[in-house]
């Protein structure tokens, strides 16, 4: 399942600011083989103006 797209948790990591948006989500094979999620957030003062997490269309984007 490698390349595919996990179900985002329901509950955002304790890591995570309150009130962050899901970016991303991708698995990806580990070094031992196993599959690990990936999920990426942004906080909501986090602006996000170049990269590949940059989604046309979204106004934080140039």
């Amino acid at each position: 399942m490698a390349g595919g797209t996990p179900a985002a948790p329901s509950a955002l990591p304790a890591n995570v600011a309150p009130g962050s948006t899901l970016e991303s989500a991708t698995t990806e094979v580990g070094p031992n083989g196993q599959l690990v999620n990936r999920y990426v957030y942004r906080a909501p003062n986090q602006l996000i103006t170049n990269g590949p997490q940059c989604t046309k269309g979204d106004p934080q984007c140039p």
